[in-house]
């Protein structure tokens, strides 16, 4: 299906090999008149984070830089998944990165909770 969105020049080029569910959502989104044009998932995820680090910025939030690799991690996850969560954490890159110990680690507990709902909000679907 994104091969044929490619071919009409309504998706911005991308190795169609590797389209999966996120790029799906991509076309629905742009089908349901969410989204201006189809672009890959990864774009608008990406996009969305810039924004949220931008909000963060505003209100004086800092990140050292592992909790900056923290949060790139999720937004890989968000990314290829669509979605985050606590059991992401344990799966994949983030596991070689401490799983879901070390993302706590990095934020301490009270934050840790709330910020993984939050992401999964403001980067996913």
């Amino acid at each position: 299906m994104w091969e044929a969105y490619l071919e009409l020049e309504k998706a911005r080029a991308m190795d169609s090999r590797h389209a999966g569910v996120p790029e799906l959502l991509a076309l629905l989104r742009f089908e349901w008149g969410l989204d201006p044009a189809v672009q890959p998932y990864r774009d608008t995820v990406e996009e969305r984070f810039h924004g949220w680090l931008a909000r963060q910025r505003q209100r004086g939030v800092q990140y050292s830089p592992e909790q900056r690799r923290w949060l790139e991690l999720i937004v890989d996850v968000v990314a290829t998944s669509v979605t985050v969560s606590f059991d992401s954490l344990d799966k994949g890159a983030c596991q070689r990165n401490g799983g879901r110990v070390g993302f706590i680690a990095a934020f301490g507990t009270h934050r840790a909770t709330g910020l993984v709902d939050e992401l999964d909000r403001e980067l996913g679907a």
